[in-house]
């Protein structure tokens, strides 16, 4: 900051092709705490529908949470770990 004006961002890591933006922008020990409250409120609202009504931010976060895993394990598995993907020809080496 000189004379009272902002300098630019550094914008050079994201256009560094290693780095990688996290998942979840939150802390983890955060996303852990919201996870787990969904899945108390999930096994307690089979009991009492209150819980269900009460938890269900919880829930739906605990539900995105699980199909962002799901995509990334299956990209993961799709990708050989060259940067090849599974339909693509494989490079002669």
């Amino acid at each position: 900051m000189t004379n009272g004006t902002p300098e630019p961002a550094n914008d050079t890591l994201q256009d560094d092709p290693v780095f990688e933006r996290p998942t979840f922008i939150h802390p983890q020990w955060s996303v852990g705490i919201v996870i787990m409250l969904g899945l108390v409120s999930l096994l307690l609202g089979l009991g009492n529908p209150l819980w269900l009504l009460g938890g269900s931010p919880f829930i739906l976060t605990l539900a995105v949470w699980v199909v962002v895993r799901v995509v990334q394990w299956r990209r993961r598995a799709r990708d050989h770990g060259d940067g090849v993907l599974a339909d693509e020809p494989r490079p002669d080496v």
